[in-house]
């Protein structure tokens, strides 16, 4: 699988073998000294991406050595750095390679200048490097020993991406030792039938097909946050691969040849949009303890609102309140509720209004799903832990797949 990276930022992407034959501790070494509090966790079996601080996962050893033995490279796979929704920054790997992204070119350089500080080469010094420095607006291109460009992304789609992106494998090509992480407008992993297929098209260096499948993921994606019916995946991929629509239901065709003008479509699309809509008993909160459909549903009507106000008595003096976008945790009430209160002006002020569904998890067995934004990673929402008085201790931000 090629690595796919936002063509108008700033990016390194470092060959992860040469990288780990030059720096002590191995690339992973590297990427803790860049990220340190970026670690993986497990809830319930599940593996979730945190960005709590790496001893609260090893308890009662803060040895650093210990923690890099504990991670691994696909703990610094996907990773998205942002500002509320808007992205700034994106990391991936896949085994052989891993880029760096960031939109400020700032950002790129110093990393540039850390990574020769450690006796790496970059190809705009020898084409036999260790690291490929990528900038769409460089007036010189430089070689790279190892690298091959498969494919750029011009014009985008509109429909389905704001940014159109460049893909890169190693060469000569090999198969990754894993897979990159799957966002919402790229590829999905979810079905090892698309995995092999993309391999062949990405093999053959066929840069139509792999657009294709990627746009048909995209729409798929896309149209799952309306329709939780729809067929799975391989469904379109092999009608596309078969150049047979015929099992496909005539709504569901613009998922692989791109159209938009059936009513069916668009009126699913406006009905999903819908206010959230679930009775809520009012309840004395200093004498019951607090369902999570009752905060959750505060919750929602303090963003529809504007008013902070509403979820204060819920919460817990010592809460703690996490984003899978943000590296520090705020870590009480007051902080948070500033926060809460900052956020809600400014969406007051540009009039936006968050709309939301009450959903079921397989980690929680309530979630509220914001239904009018997804992140680049996908659709997200709140979920919510409680301690033993009802309060909350924990609110986190987080991606609807780890509901």
């Amino acid at each position: 699988m090629a690595i796919r990276i936002v063509r108008d930022w700033h990016s390194i992407i470092i060959n992860v073998e040469k990288a780990n034959e030059k720096i002590e501790g191995g690339l992973v070494a590297l990427l803790y000294s860049y990220y340190p509090s970026m670690v993986k966790t497990q809830k319930n079996g599940s593996s979730i991406k945190s960005f709590n601080f790496i001893r609260k996962i090893l308890g009662k050893t803060q040895n650093i050595n210990s923690a890099i033995k504990y991670l691994a490279l696909d703990d610094f796979d996907n990773m998205h750095f942002s500002s509320g929704i808007e992205v700034f920054g994106g990391n991936g790997c896949d085994g052989n390679l891993y880029f760096m992204s960031y939109c400020e070119k700032d950002k790129i350089d110093s990393y540039i200048k850390d990574l020769e500080s450690k006796g790496l080469v970059s190809n705009r010094m020898n084409p036999d490097c260790d690291f490929y420095v990528y900038d769409d607006n460089e007036e010189r291109a430089h070689l790279c020993k190892w690298l091959h460009l498969l494919m750029k992304e011009e014009p985008c789609s509109d429909e389905c991406i704001e940014s159109s992106y460049a893909y890169f494998s190693i060469y000569p090509f090999c198969e990754p030792s894993q897979l990159q992480g799957g966002v919402q407008g790229d590829i999905s992993y979810d079905s090892q039938y698309v995995w092999e297929q993309y391999q062949k098209l990405v093999c053959a260096e066929n840069a139509k097909g792999m657009k294709d499948l990627s746009d048909i993921q995209i729409r798929h994606l896309n149209a799952r946050l309306w329709d939780k019916e729809i067929p799975n995946i391989d469904v379109f991929i092999k009608a596309y691969l078969n150049k047979d629509e015929s099992g496909i239901s005539p709504k569901y065709r613009y998922i692989i040849d791109g159209s938009k003008d059936t009513d069916d479509t668009k009126q699913n699309i406006l009905t999903y949009n819908n206010p959230l809509k679930v009775p809520v008993v009012e309840r004395n909160i200093s004498e019951q303890m607090t369902t999570d459909i009752e905060f959750l549903m505060k919750l929602a009507e303090a963003y529809q609102t504007y008013n902070a106000s509403i979820i204060e008595p819920y919460l817990a003096n010592d809460m703690h309140y996490a984003s899978t976008w943000v590296f520090d945790e705020m870590t009480s009430k007051s902080e948070y509720l500033d926060y809460f209160v900052g956020k809600l002006q400014a969406l007051k002020k540009h009039g936006l209004r968050i709309e939301f569904e009450l959903v079921k998890g397989r980690l929680y067995e309530n979630a509220l799903l914001i239904t009018n934004q997804t992140s680049p990673d996908g659709s997200f929402g709140f979920v919510a832990d409680f301690n033993q008085e009802g309060k909350v201790k924990m609110l986190n931000m987080t991606l609807q797949s780890f509901f």
